[in-house]
């Protein structure tokens, strides 16, 4: 198969050159597209140059890497002997690597595998992955290397949560589940603590009441009297078992009462305001749709 500078010559036979009145014959024609096809064949590995060690541009089928761990070596099947500027190499490694490692191309020097300008690190190469790799003329750029995942994101992947359960961490990257119920999402989901309070019917602290107030549901009211009489009153349109607490925060209620209005509703079956006189007295008021407002503690 002559070849020039990269430029495929026919063999010169019965077919080549033609000549007029001459009979061609079926072992040159046999001969020549054989000839063709080795030119074709070779093209497809070769560079163009009449070298036998020409460089080779591009691998598309991954080859498997031999030796492993930190230095690998690539055998093309092509004997390359030298390697050109941003040859490119698609391998699949033999072995994960454990740390700094370097690549032996056939009988070219092995030559340090980097990310950018720093060398690979342990794990960058994971055995049975696939990775481009080009030549930059000192060394390989691993083009596609490994970056390793966080280990909190394998801790939670890791994991098999099911219907109603939630994640949480036990330690430093360490995790588990737990069962979460309906309550519990919507006590997780409450917006404030006054609104978690309410979800699970726990009373809140209000401010110190030293004049007249309307009480809401849900709140333990200090009620002052030491200047003047105070009048409480209770929501108009309770909710089935709202609760209020009131208590003697100055010790004055036998001197000047706590008045509680009812608002529509009855207090203790009676349609009448309830009067409380008795010194550092303390109780709550719970509502039902049927009975009203009752005295509970």
């Amino acid at each position: 198969m002559p070849r020039s500078s990269g430029i495929y010559s026919l063999p010169s036979n019965t077919w080549y050159p033609a000549v007029p009145n001459t009979v061609m014959k079926s072992t040159d024609s046999n001969a020549t597209l054989l000839d063709m096809a080795q030119a074709i064949d070779g093209s497809l590995a070769k560079d163009g140059s009449n070298a036998n060690t020409a460089a080779v541009w591009g691998v598309f089928k991954p080859i498997t890497t031999t030796g492993g761990t930190t230095a690998y070596s690539l055998a093309t099947g092509l004997s390359l002997t030298t390697l050109g500027t941003y040859q490119v190499f698609m391998v699949k490694w033999n072995a994960t690597n454990t740390g700094a490692s370097t690549l032996a191309v056939d009988g070219v020097a092995a030559a340090p595998l980097r990310k950018g300008a720093a060398a690979v690190i342990a794990g960058d190469l994971i055995a049975g992955n696939i990775n481009t790799v080009a030549y930059d003329g000192t060394g390989f750029q691993v083009l596609e290397a490994n970056v390793p995942l966080d280990p909190t994101l394998l801790t939670i992947a890791a994991l098999t949560p099911t219907t109603d359960q939630a994640i949480y961490f036990t330690g430093t990257d360490t995790a588990a589940t737990m069962s979460v119920t309906s309550f519990g999402r919507s006590l997780v989901a409450s917006a404030s603590a006054a609104a978690g309070r309410l979800t699970i019917g726990a009373m809140s602290p209000a401010s110190r009441q030293t004049g007249d107030f309307n009480a809401a549901a849900t709140y333990i009211y200090p009620v002052d009297t030491t200047s003047a009489n105070v009048t409480a009153t209770l929501p108009g349109s309770p909710a089935q078992g709202d609760r209020i607490v009131f208590f003697d925060a100055a010790g004055n209620w036998q001197i000047n009462k706590l008045t509680i209005a009812r608002n529509g509703n009855t207090i203790q079956g009676l349609a009448e305001d309830m009067d409380c006189t008795t010194r550092y007295a303390a109780f709550g008021l719970m509502f039902d749709s049927t009975r009203g407002w009752r005295i509970y503690q």
